[in-house]
């Protein structure tokens, strides 16, 4: 599937969105498809999360690196549909507007999630700052790529993609997509009551953290790819050097 397609779609944390109830009716108000993606999400976690959080240790990282990739799939085949109505449909009937309240509303999603995956970390003696950490690379992500689709336009932000991301984008998606499934089987945990080793989650939690590295430096590589201001500034002074 091409990067550009991939990079397209946004995070589950929006769809983690519709389980609060507080958050629920406002984001199906913007996002028509959100109860059919909240059931596919049910779906993937049921598939690849619950399982993973019983793995041994000593065979988590064999066992993660075989199932990432299909994961990768079935939660693009979950979210794509929400995303092209969001970024297509919804979009052109309402314009721009509806990306920036998508926007508030996942800050108030994190502003929500914040405390209550604290307070579950820290009883499972787990670093609540890592927790935190990989969910708030998700959110990064996901105002990224509102930010972008707003500026450029979202057939203009697949097309610098394309052109311009290349091998920067095929390796952003690996952590990008390892961090969705580390999140979503720490949220399976924390907050879903899934039965889970204590070794395994600790571990998974420390992934998060990298991956959430990671994710935020391929984001801060991007911001000089997509806009074209930035980026022709980028290219000009490379050339300069030679």
């Amino acid at each position: 599937m091409e990067v550009a397609v991939v990079l397209a779609n946004t995070s589950p944390s929006i769809v983690l969105g519709g389980g609060l109830e507080k958050l629920a009716k406002r984001l199906e108000e913007i996002l028509p498809d959100l109860r059919r993606a909240v059931e596919g999400l049910r779906r993937v976690e049921e598939k690849y999360c619950r399982p993973l959080l019983l793995v041994e240790s000593t065979e988590l990282d064999s066992y993660f690196k075989s199932m990432l990739t299909p994961f990768t799939f079935d939660l693009i085949a979950t979210m794509l549909p929400l995303s092209h109505s969001l970024f297509t449909r919804v979009v052109e009937e309402r314009g721009f507007s509806v990306l920036m309240e998508l926007k508030e509303l996942e800050k108030e999603l994190f502003a929500e999630l914040r405390p209550l995956l604290e307070e579950a970390a820290r009883e499972k003696k787990l670093d609540s700052e890592a927790v935190v950490r990989a969910y708030a690379a998700a959110i990064d992500y996901d105002l990224w790529l509102i930010d972008m689709v707003i500026e450029v336009g979202f057939h203009g932000f697949l097309d610098r993609l394309t052109e311009r991301a290349g091998k920067v984008g095929e390796e952003f998606v690996g952590y990008l997509y390892a961090l969705f499934y580390v999140i979503m089987s720490i949220n399976s945990a924390l907050l879903g009551g899934a039965p889970h080793r204590e070794d395994t989650l600790k571990i998974l939690v420390e992934w998060g953290s990298h991956y959430a590295r990671e994710v935020e430096d391929y984001l801060d590589t991007l911001l000089f790819l997509i806009p074209d201001e930035e980026y022709e500034a980028v290219s000009e002074f490379l050339r300069e050097l030679g």
